[in-house]
C-alpha cells in the first residue's frame, strides 16, 4: 500500500496504534449489522479502548433482543501498536467477506490470540442475569450457576426449534 493510499485510509490512522473489534458467526447462520460486526478504534488509551469495547458488547447484546435465540457469535478485540500492515476494507467487498477473507486470517497469522474474546451468549446472559454485558473476567464462576445453564439449555432448544421450523418451510 502506498504512502496516498494511506493518507486517504477513512477506518484508522495507519501510523497510530488502535483496536480492532469483530463480531462473527463461525457457522454463517447470522450475520451482525455492518456497525456491529467491525469497528476499528485509534489509540491506545486503556480506558477509551475500554470503553468502545463496551459499547460494542453493549450494541451487539441490544441488536439481538428481539432474535428467537442468541446466535453463536464470538466477539473479539486486537490491540496493535500500529495499524499500518491491517489490510483496508474494500468498499466494493462485503464487509462480511472482508471479515472472514482478509482481516481475521491477517490477524490470526499475525497475533497469538485476541487481548479479549466473549461469546454473545454470556454477553447476553450477563447483561440479563448479572447487570453487565462484560464479564468474560467471571465466566469461570458463573458457568457452574444454575441460572446459567438454564439458559444455555434454553437457548440451544430454541436453536433447535428455530432451525427445523425454517428447514420443514423450506420444503
Amino acid at each position: 500500500m502506498d504512502k496516498r493510499d494511506q493518507m486517504e485510509n477513512s477506518f484508522f490512522d495507519p501510523e497510530r496504534p488502535g483496536s480492532i473489534f469483530i463480531a462473527i458467526d463461525r457457522y454463517h447462520h447470522y450475520t451482525p449489522l455492518p456497525g456491529n460486526s467491525l469497528r476499528f478504534v485509534e489509540g491506545n488509551q486503556r480506558e477509551v479502548t475500554d470503553a468502545a469495547f463496551y459499547k460494542f458488547l453493549s450494541d451487539n447484546v441490544n441488536e439481538v433482543k428481539s432474535c428467537t435465540y442468541v446466535p453463536d457469535v464470538e466477539m473479539v478485540r486486537y490491540d496493535l501498536n500500529w495499524m499500518r500492515d491491517v489490510p483496508l476494507p474494500d468498499t466494493h467487498m462485503p464487509l462480511d467477506k472482508y471479515i472472514r477473507q482478509e482481516l481475521l486470517p491477517y490477524l490470526q497469522r499475525n497475533f497469538q490470540s485476541p487481548s479479549r474474546q466473549i461469546s454473545l451468549s454470556d454477553a447476553v446472559y450477563c447483561s440479563r442475569y448479572k447487570g453487565d454485558t462484560d464479564c468474560s473476567i467471571l465466566k469461570k464462576y458463573f458457568v457452574q450457576e444454575a441460572d446459567y445453564m438454564s439458559f444455555r439449555r434454553s437457548q440451544d432448544e430454541r436453536q433447535k426449534i428455530y432451525r427445523e421450523r425454517r428447514i420443514s418451510g423450506h420444503r
